[in-house]
């Protein structure tokens, strides 16, 4: 880590939250830099283009990092059935989000559908996100662009 090599370079000593999106931060990435920046908490956060944040993870000093996010109360797991996957159940589903949302795509009723979708009266987006349920309501991401039942790249 930058801190290590060269450890009088910047001048960190005031930084107090460390935030990251886009990508999930890998878990030795993030105690990296808890262990070197000295009372900085890590935030990772989670979401996509078509249904803002969704998740989070906030990694303190001296905790064990884990994999799971913690997702808002609008974000749930869509299995290959179509229906909602129960928090604790083990099979793995599209990473979902209700509430407000996009009206679609532009000129795209096909995508607009298979994104939007109706499930029960209410309208998702399901995220091109693979994720499965983890330790105590946590979201732990499998992987993007992947089918349910293949193998993850």
């Amino acid at each position: 880590l930058f801190r290590s090599r060269e450890p009088d370079r910047w001048q960190l000593d005031h930084l107090v939250v460390v935030a990251s999106g886009g990508a999930p931060l890998a878990p030795a990435a993030a105690q990296r830099l808890l262990d070197h920046l000295e009372g900085a908490v890590v935030v990772d956060g989670y979401g996509t283009s078509e249904t803002g944040g969704q998740a989070r993870r906030v990694m303190l000093p001296g905790i064990t990092v884990g994999v799971g996010f913690v997702p808002g109360s609008d974000t749930t797991l869509i299995g290959a059935d179509g229906r909602p996957v129960p928090p604790g159940d083990p099979r793995p589903g599209r990473i979902a989000r209700t509430g407000r949302l996009p009206l679609g795509y532009r000129n795209d009723p096909d995508r607009t559908a298979a994104t939007f979708p109706v499930i029960d009266g209410e309208r998702w987006a399901l995220t091109g996100d693979l994720g499965r349920w983890g330790r105590a309501g946590t979201i732990e991401l499998l992987g993007r662009g992947c089918q349910i039942g293949r193998a993850y790249v």
